[in-house]
């Protein structure tokens, strides 16, 4: 091969390599700019799992207070069962012949048990509501995610993540074809350019 031939060959390196080098820098940027893509929706996800959790913990206090209502409610009974024991054993010990029905009577009419009655009926009418309302707040939330989801075209976040993981691994490939083109063109290069050193001198 004449140091014409070699020189042209050289040119034609050269193109192939400037070609080699646009293409290794696309995909870097490619690359790069699908990562930060994947790190931001993964910071989006977790900031909505986040909320979520939060929605639950929400669940969970409208729960607890359920819980601490209906505990306060079984104290009150545990209270009147004692109230209606004192009245009835002091009817007792005062009317020895009083019949069932005359001491029930008396119980009834005592004034603290009268009142730990109505605090029962209350507080059963309390969480009756409470139990409608805090449903009725579930409902509509869930009416409004669903109606958000719906409109913003709602994509499953593993879904999306797992096609953006794709699309990264293949910027990851296009990256490292490009870097391996280059490194070729090179080599073949700086062989040339030895080659046309060696002619010249012979």
């Amino acid at each position: 091969m004449t140091t014409s031939e070699l020189k042209e060959q050289i040119t034609v390196f050269t193109a192939e390599y400037k070609n080699a080098l646009e293409r290794q820098t696309e995909a870097i940027l490619e690359y790069g700019r699908l990562e930060d893509n994947l790190k931001k929706r993964q910071n989006e996800f977790s900031l909505a799992n986040e909320t979520e959790e939060s929605n639950s913990g929400e669940s969970e206090d409208e729960n607890a207070e359920i819980i601490d209502l209906e505990a306060k409610l079984e104290k009150l009974k545990l209270e009147l069962l004692h109230a209606e024991s004192e009245v009835e054993l002091e009817v007792r010990r005062t009317h020895a012949r009083a019949t069932e029905s005359h001491i029930k009577a008396l119980v009834g009419t005592d004034g603290n048990v009268h009142r730990l009655r109505n605090r029962i009926v209350d507080g059963k009418a309390y969480i009756k509501t409470k139990k409608a309302e805090i449903n009725r707040e579930r409902k509509e939330n869930w009416e409004k995610q669903k109606q958000k989801r719906t409109q913003t075209k709602f994509q499953p976040e593993s879904e999306e993540l797992i096609a953006l993981q794709e699309k990264l691994a293949l910027a990851e490939r296009e990256n490292l074809l490009a870097n391996d083109e280059v490194e070729v063109l090179k080599t073949k290069m700086e062989t040339f350019k030895l080659l046309v050193s060696l002619v010249k001198s012979e």
